[in-house]
């Protein structure tokens, strides 16, 4: 048995420096990764990077000017890195530059998809904490490149519960309805947080199409009845917030069923925020409600007062 996994402890390694090999790196990404090595202070537990910068200025300024096609070959070869230090620097870049996949998105090819299976690869050996901050990147590349079998298997083995949670709680951004029935199954889990971070997921579901509106949110209001109030607030968040209109209403109407103090007490009355229903222009966003929806939202907030 000893023997069978040193076995396979020397396959994966041999299988992950065959994959760095044959990645592509740029040199001035590898410049500044090393000078980062040298220079700051890593706190690798939550892949921090202290007194650094100028030096992350620097690997901003050119990403900016390269493209973050060009920047996740080089990240994903110290992310899959025996050296953990190196590894803790591409995390904590992953992690920042989740925000500019809008290039991605449009067009997942910019990426090959053998950089993605090898950013797999890695968050699967990646088994301390900071492994949740290299997860929710690596969850969006992963649907948006048809990995969903891949990303999951690494959240159902994954000894950190942080990086499970974050795979299903980002997966229906890019996932859409292709990982809605795991979604579904998630969301009735016993593990520790999980079923919350299922239903969280359909949050990330901007701009539904009329199909996804129909499948996801006639499902939610299911949900929203659910004892378990974190579960059931989720559900209500995104019924208000991604699949408005007669939504809104199911929201309304439990609401109005409790009483003052039990309204004073449920986490559901932050629904009637400006931030998840809004009756005027929030930002660049129009009203998210009808005027008698927005009439009844004040009449209960009147209530918490």
């Amino acid at each position: 048995m000893k023997s069978k996994k040193i076995s396979l402890i020397i396959t994966t390694i041999i299988l992950l420096i065959t994959a760095c090999s044959k990645i592509k790196t740029n040199p001035d990404i590898v410049y500044i990764i090393n000078k980062i090595d040298k220079e700051c202070k890593i706190t690798m537990h939550y892949a921090i990077l202290n007194k650094c910068r100028k030096q992350k200025k620097s690997f901003f300024e050119l990403q900016k000017r390269i493209g973050i096609e060009e920047v996740l070959p080089t990240l994903t070869y110290f992310f899959t890195n025996e050296n953990k230090r190196k590894a803790t620097i591409a995390t904590y870049f992953l992690y920042y530059l989740r925000s500019y996949f809008s290039k991605i998105v449009k067009s997942p090819k910019l990426v090959k998809k053998s950089i993605t299976k090898n950013l797999i690869v890695g968050l699967k050996n990646m088994t301390d904490y900071q492994a949740y901050y290299a997860a929710i990147p690596i969850t969006n590349l992963a649907m948006l490149h048809g990995l969903e079998e891949e990303i999951f298997t690494v959240a159902s083995s994954h000894p950190q519960d942080t990086v499970r949670n974050a795979i299903y709680r980002n997966a229906m951004q890019y996932g859409r309805l292709k990982v809605f029935d795991k979604i579904k199954v998630a969301s009735r889990s016993k593990k520790k947080h999980l079923a919350f971070n299922a239903i969280a997921s359909t949050q990330k579901m901007f701009n539904m199409t009329k199909k996804e509106r129909y499948k996801v949110c006639d499902w939610l209001k299911t949900i929203i009845n659910r004892p378990v109030e974190r579960e059931s607030t989720e559900a209500a968040k995104t019924l208000v917030t991604r699949c408005k209109g007669e939504y809104i209403d199911i929201v309304l109407d439990k609401l109005e069923k409790l009483s003052k103090v039990e309204l004073k007490k449920s986490p559901m009355r932050f629904i009637l925020s400006s931030y998840s229903f809004y009756c005027k222009k929030h930002f660049s966003k129009k009203s998210n409600g009808t005027k008698m929806q927005c009439k009844r939202k004040e009449i209960l907030k009147a209530k918490l007062k």
